[in-house]
């Protein structure tokens, strides 16, 4: 489906697992809403909520599954991917995902702080 981004709110902590060959594979679900300002108001209000399952893949869904929670905002680059099934009911289903090359925390509401690998060995 090509190339894309999303940027939201994990609903969910991510899971990880592991394929039969050791290669980590991690998943979560990331809300998608666009606040918009009510003119007549002045207040922000949350629009509409898409819902997006991200995958991740290797050493990167391992830093994801260690790092990130529930409730944290994040942005996420890679593909959209789509699987099509025709299921027990007779009917056909589509399922959207993002496979994300890259994702991290955002700093649009809060800071955040890279630890270097160095900084990781140190004693506390």
């Amino acid at each position: 489906m090509g190339p894309g981004s999303v940027a939201g709110t994990l609903v969910t902590d991510p899971e990880i697992r592991f394929t039969q060959t050791g290669k980590a594979m991690t998943k979560c679900r990331v809300a998608v809403n666009n606040r918009v300002k009510d003119e007549s108001t002045g207040k922000w209000i949350d629009g509409p909520t898409s819902w997006v399952d991200v995958i991740v893949w290797s050493g990167l869904g391992e830093r994801v599954a260690d790092e990130l929670r529930k409730g944290d905002r994040v942005l996420a680059v890679g593909s959209w991917q789509e699987e099509r099934w025709f299921g027990a009911d007779q009917e056909w289903h589509s399922k959207t995902s993002l496979t994300a090359r890259e994702m991290g925390p955002s700093m649009l509401f809060k800071s955040a702080r890279i630890l270097r690998d160095e900084e990781r060995s140190k004693p506390v």
